[in-house]
């Protein structure tokens, strides 16, 4: 990984009142229902980017916009510049059906360099016989716990065909910011029927409050619906990426993912479908932070990919 690559198609806050509900609760948006059906979709997905402003600004979200008459299947994002002090902490649809949303803040001590942060969403026509559902699932903690994880399952008889969830923290209900929090995972089942996200605060963050949101993009399977197994990195305390192709005749949804064993001293840079390769695959950029790792850590890369 470098800083210079060109994108592809202080002191923290006083912690106030965290607004997330303290159990995990159900939301479902629902485009349309059908009988179950096996459509083929990949030959008709675009991934399409958006862009954040360039400085150096504590915290920015880029929104990608599907074309009208599309509606978004899953998406991406990708942080250019900020070195080993910017971190994802979003990569969601946040329940709409033509936007994805990714977020990215600075670490504690800040970022005097200037860094973007991009988006990308794969975009598709409305196909009702998928009956596409967008769902997500909160859960919190004020007890100072370093990670928080939750899960969230597809409707009955439908499949995950997109992965989601952001880090949040005790502003995440007013401006969507998450100071100090790190999105770590967001990780598929095998059966793909729900999705667990992992969050973490950053070593040197003491939030009382944390939390996370895990989300899916839920619907009918599309033909050839398949997760592709895990590719892992080595295990070291160095930066990792790990790339990973779809099977033959099958595109990418969705890319899947993260850390294993960084404990909040590591983190995610980039997880996209590939931009420049018509969503043959995906891609997992992590960086330790600026500290560097005490540990070994590693990461893995899923594949959610369809005819």
């Amino acid at each position: 990984m470098n800083d210079t690559r060109t994108p592809q198609p202080s002191r923290r806050p006083r912690l106030i009142g965290l607004a997330l509900a303290s159990a995990a609760a159900l939301t479902a948006g629902q485009l349309a229902l059908s009988s179950p059906a096996s459509a083929s979709v990949g030959s008709d997905l675009r991934l399409v980017p958006g862009q954040s402003t360039t400085d150096s600004g504590f915290s920015k979200t880029a929104v990608a916009t599907c074309p009208a008459g599309t509606v978004v299947y899953g998406g991406g994002g990708d942080i250019v510049g900020g070195g080993h002090a910017v971190i994802l902490y979003e990569l969601d649809s946040r329940g709409d059906r033509t936007h994805f949303f990714a977020s990215a803040h600075e670490a504690v001590g800040g970022y005097t360099g200037s860094w973007t942060v991009y988006s990308w969403a794969v975009c598709g026509p409305n196909r009702p016989e998928l009956g596409l559902a967008y769902t997500s699932a909160v859960n919190s903690t004020n007890t100072g716990a370093r990670g928080v994880r939750t899960a969230v399952t597809c409707p009955a008889g439908k499949k995950v065909i997109s992965v989601g969830g952001a880090a949040a923290g005790p502003f995440w209900y007013f401006q969507h910011q998450a100071p100090g929090m790190i999105l770590d995972s967001l990780t598929p089942s095998s059966d793909l029927r729900s999705v667990t996200v992992d969050s973490y605060q950053e070593e040197q963050a003491n939030n009382n409050d944390a939390g996370t949101v895990a989300s899916a993009i839920c619907g009918y399977a599309p033909a050839g619906l398949q997760l592709v197994p895990r590719a892992i990195s080595a295990s070291s305390t160095a930066d990792k990426a790990v790339t990973k192709e779809c099977p033959t005749g099958t595109r990418a949804i969705s890319a899947a993912g993260g850390l294993d064993g960084a404990g909040g001293q590591a983190y995610l840079d980039r997880l996209v479908p590939h931009t420049r390769s018509l969503l043959t695959g995906g891609d997992i950029d992590a960086r330790h932070d600026r500290n560097g790792s005490s540990r070994s850590w590693t990461a893995s890369l899923y594949l959610i990919c369809a005819q």
